[in-house]
């Protein structure tokens, strides 16, 4: 909750500033997909797991704001979940399961840091955080691995964009919404989750 209310306060703090020289703010809106890869591990005393699904499809809603080199964004996403088959043993089970595991629906508030190589051509650095929900349904039972929690992440990331036209932009970034943020600490036990990857987006802006 402290990460929250401080990564909001910087983006309050961002806007603010911008907003007294309004002529020269552009607001954008961006459409984006990504092939996300979340990973899942826990480690302790009493046992130890990981998994890792790859290639999630993802879709994006990108709200922001550009100030000269700086700018200002908040992002809204879905991760498509993704599952697996464990053999009998993993985890103590007495037989095989299956594992769906999801961190969807997320929310990232990003400061931007850009360069424009050219007219046509911007880099940019991202660097903020991100809420998501994780979700872990395991089909057998007994195994104490549900879960349903939301939980804050440092998120940064690099992108390029490709504008063929002034009001026009199209984006490849990759970002890094969750770099094994802790999910449980118990009895010495400890799980951490992680994911992040590659995007596409089209940007609209508005002069």
């Amino acid at each position: 909750m402290k990460k929250i209310v401080f990564y909001m306060s910087m983006f309050s703090i961002f806007f603010s500033a911008t907003a007294l020289h309004a002529q020269e703010v552009k607001v954008y809106a961006a459409l984006g997909a990504g092939a996300y890869t979340l990973k899942y591990s826990e480690s302790g005393p009493a046992r130890a797991f990981s998994t890792k699904k790859t290639a999630l499809p993802a879709g994006i809603l990108r709200l922001g704001v550009d100030y000269g080199y700086l700018g200002a964004e908040i992002r809204v996403g879905v991760v498509k979940a993704g599952s697996g088959t464990y053999g009998a043993g993993t985890l103590g089970s007495a037989s095989p399961f299956n594992l769906k595991l999801q961190a969807s629906p997320f929310i990232s508030y990003l400061a931007k840091f850009q360069y424009p190589v050219s007219k046509s051509f911007n880099t940019y650095l991202l660097l903020g955080g991100t809420a998501a929900k994780l979700r872990i349904t395991p089909t057998a039972t007994g195994l104490f691995l549900n879960s349903n929690k939301t939980k804050t992440g440092f998120t940064y990331g690099i992108g390029v964009e490709y504008k063929p036209r002034p009001l026009f932009a199209v984006g490849l970034e990759w970002i890094q919404y969750w770099t094994d943020v802790k999910i449980v600490e118990s009895g010495g036990n400890q799980s951490k989750a992680s994911f992040g990857g590659f995007g596409l987006s089209f940007r609209r802006s508005f002069d």
